[in-house]
């Protein structure tokens, strides 16, 4: 065979493989984004049902932290209020609180009360002996210690509201802010270390700097020992200054500075306003709540995932948002099988109003690109919040809010083309192989076409002479 027609037929092949590729390429961006599928979707009523016959009545029930346990199931850390008007008088409000254990098919086990509601992220831990600790929040701030049962074993109160997570020595890690009840000129984040029965061994405070003002949010443990906390900071000692940053913080099993770092998000007022944050795999974090933007007339709420590395510098940091009509919030994040993260929270226009919320679940890429999104499923609910969600060990997604006023719980099947998390961190994009095979065969192609015209041009050449 002839070079021309080798590198013709070499050129032909190069055109058809990049065409499969392509098509396949698309084929896998297509399978990628597909929407999970509802397994089940769970409404826990009250119990007793409140009295609706109360003119001005409301009552509503909320799952605020969510875990998967040891068995398979689920405990949920729920929060419940309560409001009416007697005759002409003014409005009566009560709060409370109680936990959840709920089995795999989404029934429930048992419930427990709590003195009062929980906060929204690290409410409630399973201990290493199959009971619970979870932690409630204002009117009261404090800790209480459920056997596997449901049976309350200990209480403890203390200053501030409260986040929690296990000790690498039969212990808990709590944290706060010291300045709500303590007096402190100062605020900052309070760490509590106690043990296993409740008793103090431990606590330390830890300011941004001097003068400053901090809030904490979260508390979670970190590979090889030790904490980190994040909240906001804002660089006044007057509390809910007018400018809010991020702010996050490493220490030791200790409770001393591994690391000290502000993070300029954006500068507006209240902004950010973060939720929640969580560990990834590579020993970073991912960090969701809201950011409030200044739209044409109208401030607006925008959902806002940011990714921290592990040596504390911001990889990205993103928002969903473009305008007042997409006004909504994250309330919870964590990272993915793939390395992506499933974000849930709250969306409408008015995302705090009960009226026009629904709740709102998205999957992004490791980059936060939105692969899918839901609002709504008729059907199962309509307005509503989502506050807390997981990714259990076999991939699903599972999460619960409130939905009707009442405390829901669902769980979504895993996409079928995301494999199993195997522990190994995920250090490539996902269409990375598949964009590197598509560039070499056009280099390829190329090369082969631009030969065979060289050739062919060549011969023409000769003819002609």
């Amino acid at each position: 065979m002839s070079i021309e027609k080798r590198l013709s037929s070499l050129g032909l092949v190069t055109v058809l493989l990049l065409t499969l590729l392509m098509l396949s390429s698309f084929g896998f961006a297509s399978s990628d984004s597909e929407m999970p599928q509802l397994e089940w979707s769970k409404i826990y009523p009250k119990d007793p049902p409140r009295n609706s016959t109360v003119p001005g009545a409301r009552y509503r029930d909320v799952g605020n932290s969510l875990i998967q346990t040891s068995d398979g199931g689920y405990a949920i850390a729920c929060g419940t209020w309560s409001s009416y008007r007697m005759g002409r008088g003014t409005a009566t409000e009560s709060y409370g609180g109680y936990i959840m254990k709920i089995d795999s098919m989404g029934e429930q086990v048992w419930k427990s009360g709590l003195p009062s509601p929980p906060k929204l992220s690290n409410s409630i831990i399973q201990t290493e002996e199959s009971g619970f600790l979870a932690s409630y929040d204002s009117p009261m701030w404090g800790v209480r210690k459920f056997d596997s049962e449901g049976q309350v074993e200990w209480s403890k109160r203390f200053e501030p509201d409260l986040l929690m997570i296990q000790s690498d020595d039969e212990g808990y890690i709590l944290a706060g802010v010291s300045s709500y009840h303590s007096g402190n000129e100062t605020p900052g984040t309070w760490i509590i270390k106690i043990d296993e029965n409740g008793n103090m061994l431990w606590n330390k405070t830890l300011n941004a700097y001097s003068p400053s003002d901090v809030n904490t949010r979260d508390i979670v443990g970190i590979s090889g020992g030790g904490y980190a906390v994040m909240g906001t900071w804002s660089s006044s000692s007057i509390r809910q200054a007018s400018t809010t940053n991020l702010w996050l913080v490493k220490v030791d099993s200790n409770g001393d500075f591994r690391l000290n770092k502000t993070y300029n998000i954006l500068e507006t007022p209240n902004s950010p306003n973060p939720a929640e944050m969580s560990v990834t795999r590579d020993g970073g974090f991912i960090i969701s709540g809201q950011l409030l933007l200044h739209g044409e007339g109208t401030d607006y709420y925008s959902p806002w995932l940011a990714k921290i590395n592990p040596d504390g510098s911001l990889e990205w940091s993103r928002k969903y948002a473009s305008g007042y009509e997409d006004s909504s919030y994250f309330a919870s994040a964590v990272e993915t099988g793939d390395g992506g993260i499933f974000a849930v929270g709250v969306s409408g226009s008015n995302p705090y109003s009960n009226a026009e919320m629904s709740p709102l679940l998205i999957k992004t890429d490791q980059f936060g690109n939105v692969l899918w999104k839901l609002t709504g499923y008729a059907g199962f609910w309509d307005t509503g919040v989502a506050y807390s969600g997981i990714v259990t060990d076999d991939g699903s997604y599972v999460v619960t809010g409130s939905v009707n006023d009442d405390v829901w719980l669902a769980k979504f099947a895993p996409e079928s083309n995301i494999p199993p998390d195997d522990g190994s961190p995920d250090t490539q994009s996902p269409q990375f192989s598949t964009t590197l095979i598509l560039a070499v065969v056009i280099i390829v192609g190329a090369v082969a076409v631009g030969l065979s015209v060289y050739v062919w041009k060549r011969n023409i050449s000769r003819k002609r002479k």
